[in-house]
């Protein structure tokens, strides 16, 4: 997977923190006890509680990545090649939390993928689809300081192409969830627009690729009771745009889609999003550098249910 895709991965994973089980409290809408109907009323607001992780708690997450980049390479202003790739990622993960701390929530987890296929095809590559290596595995994630320490359970240290693929889906293991952070607390009114932070941004995206983020915004439009695994979950759907720029000020990666997070936990239960692609970057030594230039389209769809 591109360095894009995994952005949108990193993204996703960040957004979907393993929260605790939503507690029993009750949510006020204009000072009184509510239950939400299936319709949005216009001028509704809702006041959003986030619920830090507990050890033992659980969330099955399931994922689908797919990626239609068309990369060029360039050296002294020649094309040295080029090809298009088009790359699907599903994913199925059962995360348990094993430990908790106060600064971050989760500290360490179990995860195990109980599925995990990669499907790629190109101008120059035959379709394939296979298992990923993680496939049917169990490890243990854990942050030490600002590195993920990945083993598998009984503490041996996993290959290479297994620990890639963990450490980008676990990013959010050791962080705080970023949107679940600027909602605590907050009303919001349906159809508000909001500006999150520029750390929230560069955090998000633009760390993970180098850029400078461009300011990340919501916007509320839908609060409805949405049916889970566990039982009925009063949500908020927000619209949600972010991207980068280089330094230049060109954009460079443009991301929109929505999200759904619980309003009793601010946990995420279901993200789609959708980034156009126009990024080009050097790569190689002094004197021997060359240009990579991705242009093309990421998509990453992501639901979760919390046990």
């Amino acid at each position: 997977m591109t360095r894009i895709a995994h952005s949108l991965a990193t993204l996703s994973v960040l957004l979907l923190a393993a929260e605790c089980q939503a507690q029993k409290l009750p949510i006020k809408m204009q000072g009184k006890r509510v239950s939400f109907s299936a319709k949005s009323t216009a001028g509704q607001t809702v006041t959003f509680t986030h619920v830090p992780a507990t050890e033992g708690q659980r969330v099955d997450q399931s994922t689908k990545t797919k990626s239609s980049l068309q990369t060029t390479y360039q050296q002294s202003g020649q094309v040295i090649s080029s090809d298009s790739k088009n790359e699907t990622i599903k994913q199925r993960r059962i995360v348990t939390v094993l430990e908790t701390v106060a600064q971050s929530g989760t500290a360490a987890v179990q995860v195990k993928y109980e599925a995990a296929t990669k499907k790629t095809h190109g101008r120059l590559l035959l379709a394939t689809s296979k298992p990923q290596p993680v496939a049917g595995k169990a490890y243990v994630v854990r942050r030490v300081a600002e590195e993920l320490v990945v083993s598998y359970p009984d503490g041996s240290a996993p290959p290479p192409a297994e620990l890639g693929i963990v450490k980008v889906t676990m990013q959010s293991v050791g962080k705080k969830n970023p949107l679940a952070n600027f909602l605590n607390g907050r009303t919001v009114r349906l159809g508000e627009v909001l500006t999150l932070p520029k750390e929230v941004g560069d955090e998000l995206i633009g760390a993970w690729l180098g850029k400078d983020a461009l300011p990340v915004t919501v916007k509320m439009v839908k609060v409805q009771n949405l049916t889970t695994a566990t039982g009925s979950v009063p949500a908020a759907t927000f619209e949600i745009q972010m991207g980068c720029q280089d330094a230049d000020g060109e954009p460079t990666v443009s991301s929109s889609g929505q999200i759904t997070v619980g309003i009793l936990n601010c946990r995420t239960l279901n993200l789609k999003m959708a980034a156009n692609v126009d990024l080009t970057e050097q790569r190689g030594p002094d004197g021997a550098s060359f240009t990579v230039a991705n242009v093309g389209d990421v998509e990453m769809e992501m639901s979760a249910s919390y046990r």
